[in-house]
């Protein structure tokens, strides 16, 4: 986030889903903020020029639905329940411009950090600290920026509209790094679409583990037509940064796992089981009890007609 001078904007949450079917990659992201600032800028690197568009909550809210967990009946029978600097200061080239609602879009291709930064300034962009570090590394490796910016009279806290990105890229990256000097903890839920499932990994280093706290709250094959579109096997990440100024120091890319072992998480549902209103592991314990009853008393009577 680029909040204007003096005033504030952290992303406390984040969502994406991602998809690349082996040259382009399209994200659509989901932001959280706690803001005291009416504008602000986001400024998102990509691996090349990307083509932003407007996103839709729905498709979050579809595939949520579809990663939500799944329900397992469970008979209840007793009615309780179940459990370095560049010299080059050339300002980047403005590639596209795009209006959406109160949103304004603008890719870039920059060719150094020093015209970057000062584009940056004159369109009333103010980077968080170290954030040009972080911007630098980007433009050495010829990435461009999708720049958006963000204004509503009425304050930017909450949650806002989704985005959609699409881009050329040789794999399937998140880029992250921005969030580097964020004020504190941030988390971030990722829905992969791909072939199989995937795992996370750094993207200097894709035999390295993402640093983060995370965990695989889903994967499995996509049965579900609302979100069929968007790729045949869904893996859904949950990841916490406590510490970003340590932990976010490297872009996330998804590579394929070894094994396409299923976790579909479920929730216990009772289902009671009843005989007029009554528990019916209740009805039988207790015909149980009046039978043994009845037997015990027989065979008493039987003994003292001996």
């Amino acid at each position: 986030m680029a909040p204007a001078v003096d005033e504030t904007a952290t992303v406390v949450d984040e969502r994406a889903i991602i998809r690349w079917d082996g040259s382009r990659e399209e994200i659509e992201f989901s932001l959280d903020l706690d803001a005291s600032a009416k504008s602000a800028g986001l400024i998102f690197p990509t691996p090349s020029p990307a083509k932003v568009t407007a996103s839709d909550e729905a498709s979050f809210t579809a595939v949520e639905n579809f990663a939500a967990p799944r329900a397992v009946l469970v008979n209840d029978w007793w009615g309780f329940g179940v459990e370095g600097e560049d010299r080059d200061s050339t300002e980047p080239e403005v590639l596209d411009r795009v209006r959406l609602g109160s949103l304004e879009a603008t890719t870039l291709r920059a060719s150094n950090v020093t015209g970057m930064t000062t584009w940056l300034k004159a369109n009333d962009y103010s980077l968080p600290k170290g954030g040009r570090d972080a911007l630098k590394a980007y433009v050495k490796k010829g990435w461009s920026f999708v720049a958006i910016k963000l204004v509503d009279d009425a304050g930017l806290a909450g949650k806002l509209d989704p985005i959609h990105l699409s881009f050329d890229t040789d794999q399937l990256v998140y880029p992250v790094r921005l969030g580097v000097n964020a004020a504190g903890p941030t988390s971030l839920r990722l829905y992969v679409f791909e072939e199989q499932r995937v795992v996370l990994r750094q993207f200097e280093n894709s035999n390295r583990p993402v640093n983060a706290a995370q965990s695989t709250v889903w994967a499995g094959k996509v049965d579900d037509p609302a979100i069929a579109g968007f790729g045949p096997y869904l893996t859904v990440f949950d990841l916490v940064f406590d510490d970003p100024s340590l932990q976010l120091t490297s872009d996330i890319v998804a590579v394929p796992a070894l094994a396409d072992d299923e976790v579909i998480p479920t929730v216990i549902v009772a289902n009671p089981m009843t005989l007029l209103g009554v528990p019916t592991g209740l009805l039988v314990a207790g015909w149980g009890g009046f039978g043994l009853i009845l037997a015990l008393a027989f065979v008493i009577s039987r003994l003292r007609s001996r």
